[in-house]
């Protein structure tokens, strides 16, 4: 790129602005929608959000030579960030980038004269940000409980009557799970806990001769084991059994209060 200053007037400055076409998001703040599905936000420069009037890109950019000047700062190319937010959960795993959607028009100018004087402006952009239609895959997300802890007490026990193999003070649970794709499939689920001091078929509590047992119909489901289970239109919904159980081998058991913990994660086959 050449440059003649003929005009005994100072050296001009480089700028830039950008504009887009697109209405602001009602949802996602920053960003413009891009259909019913997707917001869209274009940075540029690593600062700039579109849309942003004319920019400076620096100091003075031309030098002159023996009255022909040459670019040692203007920037020929600018790094930019295109970001996409869903504006609704997805069922399916996956959104439509539309063809030929105009997103950001970026124009360039020199001038000497700083905003908010005129700046020339030509009036085809240095550069455009078209989308030409693609497959964005979305995360799958499944969440069981609703994604909240789960408490289950067991009330006052008499140490005589818990049992071995957890037929006293047992107690049902239901859950359900829900993920955001529309899926019919096989699942499974593994039972995160650590095994109890006596036996590793039991979940470990802070009593080293109490265990807890999770029964998923007549199969005990041991720590770190899992179950199956199945996925119908991204739903689910399904039931375990525990009890306490305590050390055969213990003479006598230590009474008070007692506490276990166990994570359920869901694996899709």
């Amino acid at each position: 790129m050449y440059y003649i200053n003929a005009t005994g007037r100072p050296t001009p400055q480089s700028y830039f602005k950008g504009e887009t076409q697109l209405e602001r998001s009602t949802i996602n703040q920053g960003y413009f929608k891009l259909n019913d599905n997707l917001d869209v936000r274009v940075e540029v420069g690593g600062q700039y959000i579109v849309p942003f009037n004319w920019t400076s890109l620096g100091p003075q950019t031309i030098r002159l030579d023996n009255g022909f000047g040459y670019s040692d700062r203007f920037t020929y190319g600018l790094r930019g960030r295109l970001s996409l937010r869903l504006r609704r959960d997805i069922i399916g795993g996956a959104v439509l980038l539309d063809r030929n959607v105009l997103v950001a028009s970026v124009y360039r100018s020199i001038s000497t004269t700083p905003p908010p004087a005129l700046i020339p402006q030509d009036p085809e952009p240095a550069f455009e940000i078209t989308l030409e239609g693609q497959i964005v895959p979305t995360p799958v997300e499944c969440y069981i409980f609703g994604n909240q802890p789960t408490n289950v007490s067991f009330g006052d026990l008499n140490a005589a009557d818990i049992t071995a193999d957890g037929s006293r003070y047992g107690q049902g649970i239901s859950f359900n799970y829900l993920c955001n794709s529309g899926a019919s499939l096989p699942i499974k689920l593994y039972l995160i806990a650590n095994p109890s001091s006596f036996s590793d078929n039991y979940i470990a509590t802070s009593n080293p001769d109490l265990g807890i047992v999770m029964k998923h119909g007549d199969t005990t489901v041991k720590p770190w084991s899992s179950f199956d289970s199945i996925l119908l239109n991204g739903k689910g919904d399904d039931r375990v059994y525990v009890a306490p159980v305590k050390n055969p081998a213990a003479k006598t058991m230590s009474t008070g209060a007692f506490t276990a913990t166990a994570v359920l994660i869901m694996s899709i086959q």
